[in-house]
């Protein structure tokens, strides 16, 4: 008897743990590990207690079984055996906490609707945050724009805070639907004010991947919802007058978004390679594209790429015994730092973001210098 209340404890930790899920995932890469792997524990624990291994004949867990097998695989054929298994030997997680949240939901069947109201409010305060740095230079929290044409609100120095909501706003509508008989009048009007909110920040923030992610997934929603053709017009006029006001009253915005992406692809596709086509990626993609023609079948391995990318083109990325260094190419006059190291665990995102440092310099540093527009040279 004793057990089943400990047992129901910590479904309810849990519970209150997933609930914070999303917050976790600004405050840090380490405290949503921590409660991923927790909540993964608890399960565990749970399932094992009551003997219940039911979830090993679905095929979610088949399919991804072999998949991780798969990339198992992979890692013992690899080149950097030695460096990438362990790593992906802990992809297993993944899997363990997909279960473990299908768990929650089965026990608690109102856990989707609290989840959602959890996520419409930590998206909506990491949005307005997202505003007050947009308007004053700098966050609540004194974070400042490291560049002029690029927000990024809590995650201080990263510029990922489009990604972050691009990449929630699916879930965002297919759990606002799901709850939608449940939601008051009040509630469902703030989840449309928030939704307007975050896909205005998406296109703000300056990450056209995420712009266009995001504006994907408004054209197929506007498409498949079961609404008149009316309000499906209205929603379409709304979202491109937004837009086109977006565009004609902020110039970064315009320069950023639509500029600056003519300016890196040739959309004529008249380069001597397809990958000649995009300018300053060229490299990168060649060097991927590369790397999986020589292993076609099982691949380099995953998360190989900052280790062979010197075979295959990125020779002036030197490799370190903890950091990837990448020689100071940027040449800003007054930038202090002679070396910018990288972290493994997010290498392609910030050699992306350094490429695209050659329109703006940041508008003000992390010791509050202000750069000038200067454009670096690459040798």
């Amino acid at each position: 008897m004793r057990s089943d209340k400990s047992i129901s404890t910590l479904d309810k930790i849990s519970s209150y743990m997933l609930l914070l899920f999303p917050a976790a995932l600004v405050a840090g890469p380490f405290v949503a590990e921590l409660l991923m792997n927790l909540i993964s524990v608890f399960f565990l624990t749970r399932t094992f207690y009551n003997k219940n291994f039911l979830f090993l004949k679905t095929k979610f867990f088949l399919f991804f079984i072999l998949f991780y097998f798969y990339i198992l695989i992979n890692s013992f054929y690899s080149d950097f055996t030695a460096t990438i298994l362990y790593k992906n030997l802990f992809y297993l997680r993944f899997i363990l906490f997909a279960l473990a949240v299908s768990a929650l939901i089965s026990i608690n069947r109102n856990l989707l609707e609290y989840f959602y109201k959890f996520l419409m409010l930590t998206v909506f305060i990491v949005v307005i945050d997202a505003y007050v740095q947009y308007f004053f230079d700098y966050n609540t929290l004194g974070f400042p724009k490291y560049r002029d044409d690029r927000l990024s609100g809590f995650f201080n120095d990263e510029l990922i805070i489009g990604s972050y909501l691009s990449r929630l706003l699916p879930l965002m509508f297919g759990l606002f639907f799901l709850n939608l008989k449940s939601l008051n009048n009040n509630e469902k009007f703030f989840s449309l004010i928030v939704f307007c909110l975050t896909f205005i920040l998406i296109i703000l923030s300056g990450e056209r991947s995420a712009t266009i992610i995001s504006t994907i997934l408004v054209v197929s929603l506007i498409f498949f919802i079961n609404y008149s053709k009316l309000v499906k017009f209205l929603i379409s006029i709304t979202i491109v007058s937004l837009s086109i006001a977006l565009f004609a009253l902020s110039p970064k915005v315009l320069d950023r978004q639509v500029n600056q992406l003519i300016d890196q692809v040739n959309f004529k596709f008249s380069g001597k390679t397809f990958f000649s086509n995009f300018r300053y990626y060229e490299t990168i993609y060649e060097t991927a594209f590369n790397g999986f023609l020589d292993k076609k079948i099982i691949g380099q391995g995953a998360g190989s790429y900052r280790y062979f990318c010197g075979d295959y083109g990125i020779a002036h990325y030197s490799q370190k015994s903890d950091t990837l260094a990448i020689e100071d190419t940027l040449k800003y006059e007054k930038l202090s730092r002679d070396n910018i190291f990288l972290s493994k665990n997010n290498i392609m995102e910030k050699l992306l973001r350094i490429q695209n440092l050659e329109y703006y310099s940041p508008k003000v540093g992390p010791n509050g210098t202000s750069f000038p527009r200067k454009t670096p040279s690459y040798n």
